[in-house]
């Protein structure tokens, strides 16, 4: 994501109460983004509706079993986006 599509992102979030822009103490030329308690309602109040199902899916795993889970699904992602990008790279130029 480019820096203007962060910074476009950031606009929005931060008009819409659901977003600050923080001064970062350490380096004082960087600015953080951090959530709002508005925003945290937001979030929570989006979630809800999907986490009885999302319950429902994960009911029965262990707590080993969700993590192979996970690292799995980042692993298959890796590899989704090495195809892709090698897809990319194959086609030919349009010109």
């Amino acid at each position: 994501m480019s820096s203007r599509n962060v910074t476009g992102l950031v606009d929005t979030l931060k008009r819409d109460g659901l977003a600050q822009r923080v001064q970062d103490q350490p380096d004082r030329r960087s600015v953080r983004a951090t959530i709002t308690p508005t925003g945290l309602d937001w979030l929570d109040d989006f979630r809800q509706p999907t986490q009885p199902a999302m319950g429902a899916v994960f009911q029965n795993f262990t707590e080993d079993e969700l993590r192979d889970l996970c690292l799995r699904m980042v692993e298959n992602r890796q590899r989704v986006e090495q195809y892709l990008n090698a897809t990319r790279r194959d086609e030919p130029s349009a010109s």
